[in-house]
């Protein structure tokens, strides 16, 4: 895989802020890529251990 890669951790819930959502790849439970959102969408992701948010913000990159 090209590109940063970040690792995080947490005792409750993860809280992530994507300015780009389209630019961010998640790796989901089974091993597989999820992307984000699509270019230039904003988006905030809570991760706890037994559930993913994903929401979208109004403000969207120009």
């Amino acid at each position: 895989m090209q590109g940063t890669q970040k690792t995080w951790e947490a005792q409750e819930q993860l809280v992530f802020f994507a300015g780009n959502a389209g630019g961010i790849l998640i790796p989901i439970n089974n091993g597989q890529m999820m992307q984000l959102g699509k270019t230039g969408e904003v988006k905030e992701v809570v991760f706890t251990p037994t559930d993913t948010k994903i929401s979208q913000s109004s403000n969207t990159k120009n």
